[in-house]
């Protein structure tokens, strides 16, 4: 009987057991399935793809701001007031303002389309014509028996000549068509002139602020006309005796080479 169990076991050992098939079991074969192509093509374009948004979008945003390479412009423009008026009380000055201008403009940058210059004016010609409204004249000076004729004559209604600087300025250039544009505009700088503006004991040197709005025609040969609105501004900033101030509705019409 030991010899008989001892003669299993060693068989047991040296003989392989026996396979088991699927079919034996009754359990339906199945085959390994091979990674599929087209999966993993999806899953790496997938993630192309997020990563191509990544980048589009950055891409995007990135867009929206450039530098421009300097290129620079020269602009001559001529305005004519319809209206004038004192910037302290906005009261009626019977008078009128006629400005010659020339400026530079240097580009800056490019953000959503727009164009950002820097630009430089010189102002070679202000014609200015201009007197009190009737209740700031002193009453001394109302009376012909103690008026001053010199001092009369700075509120009434008188002309000056000028010039001046705007080297602080900026522009705007924004596209509405392959021809049109709007240019957006402001110039800040001096101004002299040769009696005192607006009247009375107003200074001859004054401030100016000058922000325009225009519509601007894209010609041939590179040249650009341009139609719009400004609003002029002096003022000695309460450096003289008074600071009533001038601002001028004005038309203006540009060339820009």
């Amino acid at each position: 009987m030991r010899r008989a169990v001892a003669f299993a076991a060693v068989v047991a050992l040296t003989c392989p057991a026996p396979e088991v098939s699927a079919q034996t079991l009754g359990v339906p074969a199945t085959t390994p399935t091979a990674p599929s192509p087209l999966a993993d093509a999806s899953k790496s374009t997938g993630k192309a793809t997020g990563d191509d948004q990544t980048t589009r979008g950055s891409s995007t945003v990135g867009s929206t701001f450039k530098l421009l390479p300097p290129v620079n412009e020269f602009n001559f423009w001529a305005g004519s007031s319809v209206a004038t008026l004192t910037a302290s009380d906005n009261e009626y000055i019977r008078g009128s303002m006629t400005i010659v201008g020339i400026q530079w403009t240097h580009d800056l940058f490019e953000w959503r389309g727009a164009r950002f210059s820097w630009v430089t004016e010189g102002v070679p010609l202000m014609l200015v014509s201009s007197s009190a409204p009737p209740l700031r004249i002193p009453a001394a000076l109302r009376d012909p028996r103690t008026a001053d004729p010199a001092r009369l004559a700075l509120y009434l209604e008188h002309d000056s000549y000028g010039f001046g600087i705007s080297p602080l300025s900026a522009q705007s250039e924004i596209p509405l068509s392959r021809r049109w544009s709007t240019i957006v505009q402001v110039t800040s700088g001096v101004a002299w002139f040769s009696n005192v503006v607006p009247y009375g004991r107003a200074t001859q040197a004054n401030f100016t602020v000058n922000p325009s709005l225009a519509l601007q025609w894209r010609a041939g040969s590179g040249t650009r006309l341009s139609f719009g609105y400004t609003l002029h501004h002096l003022s000695n900033a309460s450096f003289g005796g008074s600071n009533p101030g001038m601002n001028s509705h004005m038309f203006l019409m540009r060339v820009t080479r």
